[in-house]
């Protein structure tokens, strides 16, 4: 049963926990208090200061003349903690052990570093950080951008206040180290089993901020994706997709493992052309590594007809024409900070028309498909490269419109090569998107029939938020098409096409 001493000493210590805790809480960049930790070893040797490093073997903290000191976990019997309205350091040493558990903080959105300093304490998702100049701040993992190591320096000076620690006598079992004036402990840990449980939870927080910290340098942002839910309806004037909705989503946590999803008809920027298109297209970001999906669904798998025998029309039932689409894509790839590369398959196919000749060429053999990307907080570069080789000796993967595949039986030749690059820019909360696109291929069968074609691509998209729930995009296209046609009878076809598309998209925004 408590003694009236030790029920008053065992009050006071409650109520400062309620009071620190109720602090912190309310805190949300910086805060005022510094935690202080006393160490005591079985031989009622104490040392205070503090803690800005725990591992599995030891404690560092900074002691209050300024130094670095550890001690040995094992050592350890009991923990006193003071929360102290002022920094109790009148001057920091900056050793190696302190230098290199030292950060420059930056937060997001900002250019400079925020503040250079320790981590010292970790409360559920927040982080207390301990700065060159005595202040406390609180943060969120995902209110961080990155974390670099300073240059170093010597000493600094902050501003402070000396302090007097409470160690109640009732309450401490070390008589030496009693002393009855001061700040009151808030926490009180004498049990070794506790003690050795408290410094497992402090040294995980640290490699869980480690670990952070080094994701920081491999995405480029905190979050790689849009984050709000989208619903869109879209309308192009002359090539709307063949279902005029999508909508896309994603998932995760900042610096963390991240995914994208869209469904249904839009302009997507892994593609060679600009032109809206039919997809089901999935990103994910983790660590290092990143990966991009995107399907035909009406036209799996690789090889499926698109337009011949297939579930799509062409844009134009024009004489002479030819326009791309595609079965699937896959890159994967790695990134660090603002830069990213990566690789991947491509299966392509081609419509081509030449007055009452119609086929297609689907892919036999995967293409390859590369992209490099630079990524910053209101701008991004990024350039590909598709190549396509396909061929066939028995008329696989030709199919001519009116007859079966078995019958074609053409020998035929088609190499393509598209070059894709384009730039998104965020300018007075509008995004600005411009992409080029260089296409040129060959096309040649075993009936004399030949097509070559050059085209180029310019596409640009407006995008603004109304509102809260409510975003507008501008989508304009345009084409320079070279088509030069050999037809089966000799004949033969040399056109260019211009042609200026035009649209927009609707979207509500969740």
């Amino acid at each position: 049963m408590l003694g009236p001493g030790r029920f008053w000493v065992l009050s006071r210590v409650w109520f400062w926990q309620v009071v620190i805790g109720l602090v912190l809480l309310c805190a949300s960049r910086s805060a005022h208090a510094v935690e202080i930790h006393t160490l005591v070893d079985k031989h009622c040797r104490a040392l205070s200061g503090v803690v800005v490093a725990v591992d599995e073997e030891l404690v560092t903290l900074i002691d209050l003349e300024g130094h670095a000191n550890a001690w040995r976990r094992d050592e350890i019997a009991s923990v006193v903690l003071h929360n102290s309205v002022d920094n109790p350091l009148a001057s920091i040493t900056l050793d190696p052990q302190l230098s290199e558990r030292m950060y420059n903080v930056y937060l997001v959105g900002e250019d400079d570093a925020a503040f250079t300093g320790w981590a010292i304490g970790f409360i559920e998702e927040l982080i207390v950080f301990f700065d060159l100049f005595g202040r406390t701040h609180v943060l969120a993992q995902e209110d961080i951008d990155h974390m670099l190591r300073p240059s170093s320096l010597s000493v600094v000076y902050p501003p402070h206040a000396k302090v007097t620690l409470q160690f109640p006598r009732d309450y401490i079992e070390c008589a030496n180290l009693a002393q009855s004036d001061g700040i009151p402990p808030s926490r009180i840990i004498g049990d070794r089993i506790k003690v050795s449980d408290y410094f497992d939870a402090f040294e995980n927080s640290y490699l869980d901020l480690e670990s952070f910290r080094e994701r920081t340098f491999v995405y480029a942002k905190p979050f790689m994706y849009d984050e709000r839910t989208r619903l869109g309806i879209i309308y192009m004037r002359r090539r709307s997709p063949v279902v005029p909705a999508y909508i896309h989503f994603s998932t995760g946590k900042p610096f963390g493992f991240q995914s994208f999803m869209l469904v249904g008809g839009a302009p997507v920027p892994w593609l060679p052309t600009v032109d809206p298109k039919l997809v089901v297209w999935s990103d994910l970001k983790s660590h290092l590594f990143h990966a991009t999906f995107l399907a035909n669904p009406v036209a799996l798998p690789a090889g499926t007809p698109v337009y011949v025998n297939g579930g799509l029309e062409p844009y134009t039932d024009e004489s002479y024409h030819t326009e791309p689409h595609f079965n699937y894509e896959i890159l994967m790839g790695i990134d660090f900070g603002p830069w990213s590369g990566s690789m991947g398959t491509y299966y392509p196919v081609r419509y081509i028309k030449a007055k009452s000749q119609v086929r297609e060429v689907s892919a036999t053999r995967a293409g390859l498909a590369f992209r490099a990307r630079a990524i910053w907080s209101a701008l991004e570069l990024h350039a590909m490269y598709f190549r396509s080789r396909q061929s066939g000796s028995d008329g696989k993967g030709l199919h001519v419109d009116g007859f079966s595949e078995n019958e074609t039986l053409k020998d035929y030749t088609l190499d393509e090569d598209t070059v894709r690059a384009g730039a998104t820019a965020r300018v007075f909360d509008t995004d600005l998107a411009l992409d080029a696109v260089v296409s040129r291929g060959d096309h040649a069968d075993s009936d004399g029939f030949e097509l070559a074609f050059r085209h180029y691509q310019l596409g640009a998209t407006i995008s603004r938020e109304f509102g809260h729930y409510v975003r507008m995009n501008v989508h304009t296209n345009y084409h320079i098409e070279q088509n030069d046609f050999v037809e089966e009878d000799g004949s033969t076809h040399d056109g260019t096409e211009y042609i200026f598309d035009y649209g927009g998209a609707f979207e509500f925004q969740f």
